[in-house]
């Protein structure tokens, strides 16, 4: 029994750092626009009266779900309720099935880091991934904000805030930087774009960040 605790708040504490520069990125939104990090799924879709009585999901930001990976008895399986839309599901390599099952809504792209062990291990060059989950349209939208950490420089432009964007074009999506703000030079790293197909299956590339990165549709 304890030696299976321990790999369930392992695997937590390693998704918690994964999750890290999105869960930043939207802890300086919430700052400078005043929009929650944490909400309730309903809020992804304030007219559907069934996503009223969920409690065993939320949302981190607008754009992603954090369901519980819980037998649903009303629905007579595991898949749980999601809003209206595109939501397609992903995990990290070191995840474990007890815990919640993640959803990404269809034209966004979140910042993921590695699976360190403490803050600290973390370093701006460290490779950098983006998952992407195209809209109806094919094109998807998200942010980077990263700073020191630490003190109060971001207030006078020691930051750096990316919009990456994402667009599907003759069986190629286009991965590339939109947008930047801030005094920070960008970090010398490299990226990896995973773009998500449905049904957990997805396509990978490396790349380096700031540069265009192109995906083949199969």
């Amino acid at each position: 029994m304890s030696c299976h605790w321990a790999v369930d708040t392992n695997s937590y504490q390693l998704r918690r750092y994964r999750l890290l520069p999105h869960i930043y990125t939207l802890f300086y939104i919430a700052h400078t626009k005043g929009i929650p990090v944490a909400t309730p799924i309903l809020f992804a879709d304030p007219k559907g009266p069934k996503l009223r009585t969920r409690e065993d999901s939320f949302m981190l930001g607008p754009l992603l779900i954090c369901a519980s990976a819980q037998h649903d008895k009303e629905l007579d399986h595991t898949q749980p309720r999601l809003p209206k839309g595109i939501w397609l599901s992903f995990d990290f390599e070191e995840s474990h099935p007890d815990l919640p099952a993640l959803y990404l809504k269809g034209g966004s792209i979140i910042p993921v880091g590695l699976p360190y062990q403490h803050v600290g291990e973390a370093n701006p060059t460290d490779d950098l991934c983006l998952f992407v989950a195209l809209d109806e349209h094919g094109k998807a939208e998200g942010v980077l904000f990263e700073d020191a950490g630490d003190g109060h420089e971001y207030t006078k432009g020691g930051y750096l805030s990316t919009t990456y964007v994402a667009e599907l074009w003759s069986s190629v999506v286009t991965v590339r930087v939109s947008k930047t703000d801030g005094l920070w030079k960008r970090p010398n790293r490299r990226l990896q774009v995973k773009l998500l197909l449905g049904k957990c299956a997805l396509l990978e590339v490396w790349g380096t960040d700031g540069e265009a990165i192109q995906i083949m549709l199969p």
